[in-house]
């Protein structure tokens, strides 16, 4: 069993390196329990309102739109603080809130928004616990993006960059 001292060592990874890259077993090890994570879902509703898609290392031109367009922050006066440390991870977990579901009749399903922060929440302790028991650092990095634009040009990048995730999106009344 392991004991707290694996806890008192992590820190949020702000660099990552080019030849220290986790291997398919360990990105395995901690994305398969995102499966059996209790997640809440909303009446009416068979899925839960949050998605994961691992953006590997030859996903690097989208890891850069992604930081431009996504991954920041507004400080004061409009200063945005960009998440750079991104585009060099290996790996990012992307979990979408999807906020927009449609059923097969195209009637909108109820949603929580409350209820999909959960679920992100519970579901990122799971993936920080699964990576530091194998040794590894993780950063985790939140942001939201109410641009409706923005979020268009994202459902886009998704379906060119990831046909088979955004088929399974698709084929589970998710979104539209």
């Amino acid at each position: 069993m392991a004991d707290i001292s694996i806890w008192k060592k992590r820190f949020t990874a702000r660099q990552f390196y080019e030849d220290e890259i986790p291997s398919k077993d360990q990105i395995d090890f901690i994305c398969d329990p995102l499966n059996y994570v209790p997640y809440q879902v909303c009446e009416g509703q068979k899925t839960p309102d949050i998605f994961w898609i691992l953006i590997g290392p030859d996903k690097k031109e989208f890891k850069i739109w992604l930081v431009n367009n996504f991954f920041y922050s507004i400080e004061e006066k409009d200063i945005k603080s960009y998440f750079v440390a991104l585009i060099d991870a290996p790996y990012v977990l992307l979990c979408l809130n999807l906020e927009k579901r449609l059923r097969k009749t195209k009637k909108l399903l109820p949603t929580n928004k409350e209820t999909a922060i959960r679920n992100v929440g519970v579901a990122t302790g799971v993936i920080i616990s699964q990576a530091i028991s194998i040794g590894l650092d993780v950063g985790q990095f939140g942001c939201v993006q109410n641009d409706i634009n923005i979020i268009k040009e994202l459902r886009k990048q998704i379906k060119v960059n990831f046909k088979e995730e955004w088929n399974f999106l698709n084929s589970n009344d998710s979104i539209d």
